[in-house]
């Protein structure tokens, strides 16, 4: 583990979405490459943020932390002290939603990104675990983890990591926005909705 994926690696994916994002991937390579489209591909690797559905991983970590946390309050919810959870080994380097949407737009402004791939990826591998646990600690809740085959995937990629080079040097873009910025945002997110 540590190879940082470049632009150039072969696609290969794993489960159906991945595949479908491939696919389309491909088909833009081609119509950019015939000149038919002008335009760029980005390959935005994992990020959350507020707003972010439930049935993704972190922020279904965040939705079921807040109804703990609604539980402790409120004796008409059922007192659950505990959260399910997939596989929490895997590493991925995770980053605000606002970033990679900063990317995108940084990319739209420069005319030299006509006609390329970029990854869009942060700089941190962290195992699954630690968002998890960082959320749990936010609550100050003592919460179970529960491993559940409703969030765990049969095939799963172990370590995920991309190399940003091309779009760091073409337009100087960073990650700004701390991850733990981040949970915290996505946790006070599903507090507030769930009141």
């Amino acid at each position: 583990s540590g190879n940082l994926l470049k632009e150039t690696d072969v696609l290969s994916p794993s489960n159906p979405y991945a595949s479908s994002k491939a696919s389309m991937d491909l088909i833009m390579q081609e119509r950019m490459t015939n000149k038919k489209i002008k335009g760029f591909i980005t390959r935005a690797f994992s990020h959350t943020g507020i707003r972010r559905g439930k049935n993704f991983s972190i922020s279904a970590d965040a939705y079921q932390i807040a109804k703990c946390m609604k539980t402790q309050e409120d004796e008409q919810f059922i007192n659950q002290k505990s959260i399910e959870v997939g596989n929490l080994d895997t590493t991925r380097v995770v980053i605000d939603v606002k970033d990679v949407v900063r990317a995108y737009y940084l990319l739209m402004e420069h005319p030299d990104s006509n006609g390329k791939v970029f990854n869009v990826c942060g700089d941190t591998p962290r195992k699954m675990q630690f968002f998890t646990d960082y959320l749990i600690g936010l609550s100050k809740m003592d919460i179970k983890k529960v491993v559940s085959n409703k969030y765990y995937r049969d095939i799963d990629i172990f370590y995920q990591h991309g190399d940003t080079t091309a779009l760091k040097e073409l337009t100087g873009w960073q990650p700004e926005i701390p991850i733990e910025q981040t949970l915290k945002d996505l946790l006070n997110y599903w507090v507030k909705k769930i009141n």
